[in-house]
């Protein structure tokens, strides 16, 4: 997810500054923290100032992770890094109850609201 959020130079007509989605090496949890804050940032930026003409335009790229060519909207790659986290979150529950370990519920709204009544408590 790390890599895939970090994609914004796709957006903006560049080359994502890596060459693969599984990163060479982890960084240390206040670098990742870090790094996620700032991604974040600029995706509330970016969405708060694009157009919609801006939105529709198309993007042709290489996929990172098997050098496929690829070719989405700008809308729909911001739809994919929306969802992409959600997806790989369904992906541990599902092996988690494969495991029978009762993992936390991967459903959005469950997700805000007990978000909510922690922050609350």
């Amino acid at each position: 997810m790390y890599g895939v959020d970090r994609t914004q130079a796709r957006l903006l007509g560049e080359e994502p500054e890596f060459s693969s989605v599984i990163p060479s090496c982890m960084p240390d949890l206040n670098d990742l923290n870090e790094t996620v804050c700032k991604t974040d940032a600029w995706y509330v930026d970016y969405v708060g100032a694009v157009t919609d003409a801006e939105l529709a335009r198309t993007v042709e790229f290489v996929f990172l992770s098997d050098g496929d060519k690829g070719r989405m909207t700008k809308e729909d790659m911001l739809v994919h890094v929306l969802t992409h986290a959600q997806s790989h979150r369904a992906q541990v529950a599902a092996m988690l109850d494969k495991a029978s370990i009762r993992g936390r519920s991967d459903m959005f709204t469950t997700f805000l609201s007990e978000g909510r009544s922690t922050e609350a408590a």
